[in-house]
């Protein structure tokens, strides 16, 4: 086991959440010709894109936070179970991500 391997995932699962919620949003907004949906949705692939073009992957999880179609996806679930399993998710990743950052394990 290594931190590398952890953060490499962690940032690779952050952007792929970040592009799928993206481009479920484009989808919705072209089909409901949504034109403020489909805005936040340019937007938020461009939050995420733009940093990958400086040649550097470096801190993506930081980015992605910007990404307002995360949010806006996440609160169309219709499933309380799925949105408590997903907050259950966040809360624990947020105490794991919190204690690597004091231990100096975790930067960004």
């Amino acid at each position: 086991y290594s931190w590398a391997y952890a953060i490499a995932l962690l940032e690779f699962a952050s952007v792929t959440i970040g592009l799928m919620c993206s481009l479920w949003l484009i989808r919705y907004a072209y089909i409901n010709r949504d034109k403020l949906a489909g805005a936040i949705a340019v937007l938020s692939l461009a939050l995420l894109i733009m940093p990958t073009l400086t040649g550097t992957f470096s801190s993506l999880p930081r980015y992605s936070i910007t990404a307002l179609a995360i949010p806006i996806v996440f609160a169309w679930i219709p499933s309380r179970r799925v949105k408590v399993i997903a907050i259950s998710l966040s809360i624990g990743l947020q105490i794991f991500l919190a204690c690597a950052f004091i231990q100096g394990r975790f930067v960004a």
